[in-house]
């Protein structure tokens, strides 16, 4: 029941309404569930002495909330019959003036014979419409008729302790013969107080009973969770207004495949239903009907009777990223609701900076999933701890210019994911665990997370004041509210929250100046009788003047928004009837002015500062045959901005679209054009250092000119500076000719080796070379190396970056390279050893017993360093035993040895 109060203007001609702080009319659930699990037999607690008053009498629950079915005698009067609809109303309710005979008339119409404009045949009433897509009335008494019972359905409804009620049902009982089962016959029972006949809302609940009574008849045990949804479908495919889905969009912890009555519950499986009707059409809803299977195994039967290859599991993943991200234009669809829109996912887990070393632990329960979304911040690192479940799912949701959807498979624990990008070339980022495990009792699934972020964002959140006054009908007005940002730090608008008691979309706009045109303007579908965030999709910076106006609006002439009464918003809540913004204060209800605020607020967001930092990627562009044109980024990984320039010379075959740049806040691209006719046959190695206000960086420019000619190879290498730890380095020899090619290598610097330092290289193909050097014997910094290519021979050098020590020429086994060797991987174990002169000198492998397995003799040996390579062979030629192995290197009367371990 409504209480209706009305605002007469002090300046303006203006009558607005405000509803008490319940929300602004009574909420409605089906009795379906409730009837369907009384237990015990029927209990006639009270009867009525005949003859009657009326003309008839049914019986109806005296609690329809309580688990036993105690049945009262009512009497009732028959107000329409027509076309096999029979309208009875409770007779008190008739006396009472709350159902005439003009409310049984647009029920009788609303069957017959039209529905709204949105149904999916509007020139067909409820009745044929439902037939057509559900199937046919039971008929269980065989008279053609259909009762329509408009009844005080007794259900405890209180307008301020208990706002929810009843709204109609179906009852199976109903549809059993004998004596203590019921009303015999097809019946729905449709409330009549609080609700109202007249209210096409309550049209829309004679829609939703009606697809019980033909789901019975159909499938008499079907699943509860499914039930509802095909009747919330119902009201939807016929054009009467839908629940609002953003109870459960708020709440999406809660199990599909269970149902607990609630409001959430009613929008969880609406919802559900509504995106396989969106996915696949009214033919698959039809069969999911007439499936005699219950709950998800009807879903998955019928899913693959239409020949489709998903399967429940995949198909619940879709949707709860449907569910955040709404988006038809991905995937053919898959993640969307087509033209519907949906209230905007809310979770208690998301982000605009995560504290560092913090774990949060989580639970999910089955055929449900949370949502877990970063918003700020860069280089985000995310870890997943969690038991191994083939039944616990993971999607990743990237949310920028351009979405994408990523289904991860959690084979094992813990599940690892960075992205550098982000925060770069996107901002959000949302991981949605799901388990798709199915159980007739609610279970948990716990998991914890953990994750760092470089930088982020704090967020203040303004709000005048959290008690809602009244909910005030906004008859096509427009309100603000002004926020003004606090000092010391620079903040911009990165979302609004509002309450509103209606589910129609809001139309919320920003302005720097009330009355002229706004920054920014949305259309908002809202989570009605409680607060709605809304994170704008770019943050709207706020004006020098630190003040921004937030303004409310609806399409809809019944749209009401909150109004606390806290005194205190003269110069801040404003109201535009039609002739511009004004001081709410100029407004007054019952001799009283309204002096307080709309419930509207705003999220401001401020940048956590670090340092910026610049980095390039990729770190190599490689230029192959026939490419003229790459790109490669210069991204900054921290706060504030850059200014950057390229400090390399520019060799004339390249020319770069930038050399400098100021202000870099995220990415820069930078493009390299190849000019090739520059060029002779050979492979070209440009490192291009990046200095710049955040440190040095480079990337290298690899260009390839293939000789079409003669048989030739290319050296390519990235980084050749060693020190006293970096003892080895590998470079790539490429061939770049029209045949096979030979190389070779030469130095005369005795501490340095190549391996293989000759060979020839297939066309097409690359040959990899190893680089080592004896650190305790380098003497300069940079070392010249020659190549020979099959042509020409190059001079190349590589760098030393550390100290000189005093040399030493001394016998020497260096460790191994690797250690342990796993033979079976098929590479080769490398051991760099020293001669001290150029006598003979011998390299022996022995087993752990002393068993010799290798001898390589040196018979002209030369001073410096060499290597030797071992594939886990013995001398004959079979491969050794896993275990470990001793190395011994001799030289005149000197001995040196190394231990290894060999694993097969």
């Amino acid at each position: 029941m409504k209480n209706t109060v009305f605002f007469f203007i002090a300046f303006l001609s203006l009558i607005l309404s405000a509803t008490p702080l319940t929300i602004s009319r009574p909420t409605p659930t089906c009795g379906f569930p409730l009837v369907s699990s009384k237990t015990g037999d029927i209990i006639i607690k009270s009867r009525l002495e005949k003859p009657a008053a009326g003309d008839t009498t049914f019986f109806i629950y005296e609690d329809i909330t309580s688990s036993t079915p105690t049945m009262i005698e009512v009497s009732f009067k028959k107000l329409k019959e027509e076309g096999g609809v029979v309208v009875y109303v409770e007779l008190a309710e008739y006396d009472d003036d709350r159902v005439t005979s003009d409310d049984a008339r647009q029920i009788i119409d609303a069957l017959l014979y039209e529905t709204p404009s949105g149904s999916v045949n509007s020139n067909k009433g409820i009745l044929a419409n439902e037939i057509d897509i559900f199937g046919e009335i039971p008929d269980v008494d065989n008279n053609e008729k259909l009762l329509v019972l408009l009844t005080n359905i007794r259900d405890n409804y209180d307008e301020e302790e208990n706002p929810v009620y009843v709204a109609g049902y179906f009852d199976p009982r109903d549809q059993i013969s004998g004596s203590g089962n019921g009303n015999f016959g097809d019946i729905m029972y449709i409330d009549t107080n609080p609700a109202e006949i007249y209210d096409e809302n309550t049209l829309g609940i004679v829609a939703h009973e009606l697809q019980h009574l033909i789901h019975y008849g159909v499938d008499d045990d079907e699943s509860t969770w499914l039930n509802e949804g095909m009747s919330e479908f119902a009201m939807f495919i016929l054009g009467f207004e839908s629940r609002s889905y953003g109870t459960f969009l708020r709440d999406t912890n809660r199990p599909l495949t269970s149902f607990d009555n609630g409001i959430a519950d009613y929008a969880k499986v609406g919802l559900w239903t509504l995106y396989c009707y969106k996915q696949f059409g009214l033919e698959f809803i039809k069969d999911v009907i007439k499936e005699t299977a219950n709950s998800l195994d009807s879903y998955g039967r019928v899913l693959t009777n239409h020949g489709l290859t998903i399967d429940t599991d995949e198909l619940m993943g879709n949707w709860f990223v449907a569910n955040l991200i709404n988006d038809s234009d991905i995937d053919n669809g898959t993640y969307g609701y087509g033209d519907i829109q949906i209230s905007e996912v809310y979770s208690d887990y998301f982000y605009g900076s995560f504290l560092e070393g913090e774990k949060i632990d989580v639970s999910v329960k089955n055929s449900a999933a949370q949502y877990i979304q970063f918003f700020a911040g860069k280089n985000l690192r995310f870890d997943l701890d969690f038991t191994v479940d083939s039944d616990f799912k993971l999607a990743i949701v990237k949310e920028g210019s351009e979405s994408s959807v990523k289904l991860v498979n959690l084979s094992s624990s813990p599940f690892h994911y960075e992205d550098p990008l982000f925060g770069i070339s996107y901002n959000k980022l949302t991981f949605i665990p799901y388990w798709t495990k199915i159980s007739t009792l609610d279970k948990k699934k716990i998991f914890s997370y953990s994750a760092q972020l470089v930088g982020g964002v704090e967020e203040t959140e303004i709000v005048y004041d959290d008690e809602l006054t009244y909910y005030i009908q906004l008859n096509y007005a427009k309100v603000a509210e002004k926020f003004t940002a606090p000092y010391g730090a620079s903040y911009r608008l990165a979302g609004v929250k509002f309450n509103v008691a209606g589910d129609a979309s809001v139309i919320i706009r920003i302005f720097e100046y009330l009355n002229q045109y706004p920054i920014a303007k949305y259309d908002i579908v809202p989570s009605p009788g409680e607060w709605t965030n809304f994170y704008l999709p770019s943050a709207v910076p706020i004006p020098d003047s630190k003040e921004i106006y937030v303004s409310a609006g609806s399409d809809d002439r019944n749209q009401s928004l909150g109004y606390s009464e806290t005194h205190e918003g003269f110069g801040r809540a404003y109201l535009d009837t039609g002739s511009g913004y004004r001081d709410l204060n100029n407004y007054e209800v019952s001799g009283l002015s309204l002096d307080g605020d709309w419930m509207i607020g705003a999220i401001l967001h401020s940048d956590i500062a670090v340092e910026p930092d610049i980095e390039v990627s990729p770190q190599i562009l490689y230029f192959w045959e026939n490419e003229y044109s790459k790109q490669f980024e210069l991204r900054n990984l921290g706060s504030g901005s850059i200014d950057w320039h390229i400090k390399s010379p520019i060799p004339s075959w390249m020319t770069l679209s930038s050399t400098e740049g100021s202000g870099l806040v995220t990415l820069q691209r930078i493009t390299v054009a190849i000019n090739r006719n520059n060029l002779t046959p050979g492979l070209y190695n440009q490192l291009l250092e990046i200095e710049s206000s955040a440190g040095l960086d480079s990337v290298l420019i690899s260009v390839m000119k293939r000789n079409p000619y003669a048989s030739q190879t290319g050296l390519f290498f990235y980084d050749l500076r060693f020190n006293n730890s970096v003892v080895k380095k590998s470079m790539r020899v490429v061939n770049i000719g029209n045949d096979t090619g030979e190389f070779m290598f030469k130095s005369g610097e005795p501490a340095l080796v190549f391996y293989p330092y000759h060979g020839s290289v297939r066309t097409s193909d690359t040959i990899d070379v190893d680089v080592l050097i004896d650190s305790e014997n380098i003497r300069t910094s940079q070392i010249p190396f020659s190549f020979f290519n099959g042509i020409d021979t190059l001079t190349y050098s590589l760098s030393f970056a550390d100290s000189f020590t005093i040399p030493n020429k001394a016998l020497k086994l260096f460790p191994v390279i690797p250690n342990p060797y796993i033979a079976s991987n098929g590479g080769l174990a490398q051991i760099r050893f020293r001669l001290s002169d150029d006598t003979r000198a011998s390299l022996q492998i022995f087993n752990i017993r002393g068993e010799q397995i290798q001898w390589l003799k040196l018979d002209n040996p030369e001073t410096g360093l060499h290597i030797y390579t071992w594939d886990g062979k013995n001398r004959e030629g079979r491969r050794v035993s896993c275990g470990v192995y001793f190395i011994m290197l001799q030289q005149q009367n000197k001995a040196t040895t190394q231990k290894m371990l060999l694993l097969n």
